[in-house]
């Protein structure tokens, strides 16, 4: 007799964590160099103050359940699966609602950087494609992610933390590479798309031709996702 615990997690939880970005031409850059590890700030639970680290973000979504995802970060994505958290850093966040529990994790204001970069606020203002979002519940996304610890910085305005994070991304070139092998599923917008980066794996001598046709398996459009999901 199965138990209510793996019924449950197969209906709130996904055995892939999704990244999604802006552009076609983003997901084939990510499928020849890897995640691109990018500056971004966050707003600090209950406190005037903020930080930035160079990260990069998941989630945890079923398919079933990514359209509202795709509506404010993209329509390009890539599924990992959570094997890949064995081989790297990448953990869940810690969500939190008010100052309370932050000052008692961290009395003194002694904050510590691996700790406080898994941090995020349960609803506040958020950072895509450059620009500061509508206000945003974070706890909805069930974020993942791989935080560079040593490149951690406290600041204290939005304006200070997206200016430098801004200028930081323009020259920072870290990557966290992938293996193909660990790649659920590629997302493209629509149909016309999909061929584009059809003809793309194709044609990229970076695989061999079996790894080529195993990716090419993993395709899928979000036009597709919106309608049968």
């Amino acid at each position: 007799m199965k138990t209510g615990y793996s019924q449950i997690s197969e209906t709130l939880s996904s055995n892939t964590l999704f990244h999604f970005t802006r552009s076609l031409d983003n997901l084939k850059s990510i499928l020849s160099a890897g995640l691109k590890i990018s500056y971004v700030p966050e707003e600090l639970p209950g406190i005037e103050q903020l930080y930035f680290a160079p990260m990069v973000c998941f989630c945890d979504i079923p398919l079933g359940q990514i359209k509202t995802h795709l509506q404010h970060y993209g329509d390009y994505g890539i599924g990992i699966h959570k094997n890949i958290c064995k081989k790297v850093r990448i953990n869940p966040v810690f969500y939190m609602r008010n100052k309370t529990m932050l000052e008692s994790l961290f009395p003194g204001n002694k904050i510590n950087h691996v700790a406080i970069s898994h941090v995020k606020r349960y609803r506040g203002r958020g950072f895509c494609g450059g620009k500061v979002a509508e206000r945003l519940k974070f706890y909805d996304e069930r974020e993942w992610r791989y935080v560079e610890t040593n490149r951690f910085q406290l600041v204290s305005t939005w304006e200070e933390a997206v200016n430098q994070c801004k200028t930081r991304n323009i020259h920072n070139q870290s990557y966290l590479e992938l293996s193909e092998r660990l790649i659920e599923y590629l997302i493209v917008k629509n149909s016309t798309e999909r061929n584009l980066m059809i003809d793309f794996i194709a044609n990229n001598s970076k695989w061999t031709p079996l790894e080529r046709n195993l990716l090419l398996t993993k395709l899928i459009t979000a036009t597709r996702i919106r309608k049968d999901f």
